[in-house]
């Protein structure tokens, strides 16, 4: 048979490819342990086809009556029954070549073998040419107000488990009903303590905790709901890392400076799967257990990529090489069903962003993956966690509002400045007749004077000002530019407008 009729029976109207039909053809072949070279049953005509060289028998057994295969049930319960006869005889029917099966059929066995061929092909294709539906968002809840920043979110089904960011120093875990309520902090003697993970049975939580002021990184779990510490074996670091357990918590798999450790449970036994280029984190585990996917960040040039390795450190590849320009991807995690894949991304250098998803590919077919954008703003957002049913997810959410403001001495409250603009990081001439901000929606640097007129703004997108300083003289101002793919640098620009130049080249 040609490519052309197989294509023709299998898919009358829609187009395929060669390449679903050699990836089907080797699945036929898997599925009858049959090898391409020399075959059993399934042969390749070069440029042309493939032809069934097992050795075909007439059945003596009579006709089916007429109409007995009539709608689309019927003939997929045919061609699931037809599937199982396959498999279940294959060992037992030997052709003339010693092994295999016998087909049987009547004499006009090329009509027969073309229509068999033509549903499993369409079987097989199923998966490729009826994809998933995307995932998509139907609204949301916001669960905390009181404006402190978080991250790191888990939860066991009903509560909440996350870090707050209170101050630099002084960072706590608390939890919160799934359905909002009373924030509660969890009482531990762990300082600087940070969630990485929660075990299967949502009875303990996974911290990362720095003792002393040389940023020594130790592994511990957090009892829940009382809150007691246990140290997990006897796992040191210097510096940032993460860890996460295995879906079966069996294993626990560790970032140390530019490596990725696998090791036992306890942090006993370990090994190294891979070094990377980069500083690995955010590990999420495939829910088959066989694959990691991280976040590697180049420090440098200030990105964020997704990567991915198999627990023996082979296939180590980006996930979405050439998406971006400049990649900024980061925090991924799978549904439980292991159907999605959802990221975080932006276009700033913030912790903030839209949230996207990848359709994983199942099957024979493995397609480019393409992210999808689920959310738009205003609300930035970071990934927390997924709720165990896959039909809730956990985001801290970032909606930058402000105004500025000075205190009024007389009548002791705080009073609109500039009539309230949206300014941040102000700066004031030495003469006190102008002043520099950072305006919050774009971290864009304007000047004005200080009764709001003459204002000019200096710098644009994609560039992100801060910190702006006024020169002794007042004629000009330096700031921190940072900008996705290079270093920060240290920026001096007229206070008048124009281009800025590096302090330091």
């Amino acid at each position: 048979m040609t490519k052309d009729e197989l294509l023709d029976a299998a898919w009358p109207d829609v187009a395929v490819g060669d390449g679903v039909l050699k990836a089907c053809i080797a699945e036929i072949r898997k599925l009858l342990d049959d090898n391409a070279s020399p075959p059993d049953y399934i042969e390749t005509v070069h440029r042309r086809g493939y032809k069934f060289v097992a050795t075909v028998s007439t059945d003596e057994r009579p006709e089916a009556e007429p109409g007995a295969i009539s709608n689309a049930s019927d003939l997929r319960t045919v061609n699931q029954t037809s599937l199982d006869t396959i498999d279940s005889k294959a060992e037992r029917i030997p052709n003339a070549s010693g092994s295999g099966v016998r087909p049987k059929g009547k004499s006009d066995s090329r009509s027969l073998l073309l229509a068999g061929a033509a549903v499993l092909l369409t079987g097989l294709a199923a998966s490729f040419l009826m994809p998933s539906p995307m995932p998509r968002l139907t609204g949301s809840t916001q669960i905390t107000h009181d404006g402190i920043e978080l991250c790191c979110l888990t939860t066991e089904g009903s509560r909440i488990y996350f870090n707050r960011l209170s101050s630099l120093d002084q960072d706590t875990i608390a939890e919160v009903s799934l359905t909002g309520g009373l924030v509660l902090e969890i009482p531990t003697t762990l300082q600087n303590s940070r969630i990485m993970d929660i075990s299967r049975d949502r009875n303990q939580l996974l911290v990362g905790a720095f003792t002393d002021a040389a940023e020594t990184g130790s592994l511990w779990t957090i009892d829940l709901p009382a809150g007691s510490t246990r140290r997990v074996g006897n796992f040191t670091t210097k510096g940032n890392f993460y860890a996460t357990w295995s879906p079966d918590g069996k294993k626990l798999v560790l970032s140390k400076g530019s490596e990725l450790w696998i090791s036992n449970a306890d942090s006993s036994d370990a090994s190294r799967i891979a070094t990377v280029n980069g500083i690995p984190g955010y590990i999420a585990f495939s829910p088959d257990g066989n694959r990691l996917r991280f976040t590697l960040s180049n420090l440098d040039r200030h990105t964020f990529e997704l990567w991915e390795v198999r627990l023996d450190g082979s296939d180590l590849h980006a996930l979405l090489p050439g998406w971006q320009a400049t990649p900024h991807e980061c925090c991924g995690i799978w549904t439980h069903d292991g159907r999605y894949y959802l990221f975080r991304t932006n276009s700033s250098p913030d912790d903030f962003g839209e949230i996207y998803a990848i359709r994983e590919p199942h099957g024979l077919f493995h397609k480019k993956l393409t992210p999808i954008q689920l959310t738009f703003g205003p609300t930035a957002f970071s990934i927390g966690a997924m709720a165990p049913n896959d039909r809730k997810l956990l985001v801290a959410g970032l909606d930058q509002r402000g105004q500025l403001v000075r205190y009024d001495s007389a009548s002791r409250q705080f009073v609109p400045f500039l009539a309230g603009i949206p300014a941040t990081e102000v700066a004031f001439s030495r003469d006190r007749s102008r002043i520099a901000y950072v305006n919050i929606a774009d971290s864009t640097l304007w000047t004005s004077r200080t009764d709001g007129t003459e204002r000019i703004q200096l710098t644009f997108a994609p560039d992100h000002a801060g910190l702006p300083q006024w020169s002794p003289d007042g004629t000009q101002i330096t700031y921190v530019s940072a900008r996705l793919g290079r270093q920060w640098k240290a920026m001096v620009i007229s206070a008048q407008g124009g281009t800025g130049e590096a302090l330091v080249q």
